[in-house]
């Protein structure tokens, strides 16, 4: 039962942090094309990204397609990963890799939570 209560807290604020950037990156305001533009990313970026998040949510979130939720979970991982090693690339070890270095950490912790409660 706690695990189940840590698994949807966790879960939701994660995918409230990645529901808001993929809305955030879909909608491609100037200033996040001109962002990812420093990190070296083409204008059309954002919006794909954006799409790619938003639906990764709504696949973690459905409960019928195990298959669809790892899958969501591990582009949403590469996604994350991607973010830190490009602001390392482009500004070094600053406070720009926190933020998703502590989302990535709230995944993970989510999916270890959903294996361990997962029938095989």
């Amino acid at each position: 039962m706690l695990n189940n209560i840590l698994y949807w807290t966790l879960t939701l604020i994660f995918c409230g942090f990645i529901l808001y950037s993929g809305v955030i990156d879909f909608i491609s305001r100037p200033e996040i094309v001109e962002a990812f533009a420093e990190l070296g990313y083409p204008s059309y970026f954002p919006r794909m990204l954006g799409i790619a998040n938003i639906l990764g949510v709504i696949f973690i979130i459905y409960k019928k397609s195990w298959f669809l939720k790892e899958w969501a979970y591990a582009g949403i991982a590469f996604t994350l990963i991607g973010a830190c090693y490009s602001h390392y690339m482009v500004s070094g070890l600053s406070k720009k890799i926190v933020t998703p270095s502590i989302i990535l950490f709230l995944l993970a912790v989510s999916f270890f939570l959903w294996k361990k409660k997962r029938k095989y």
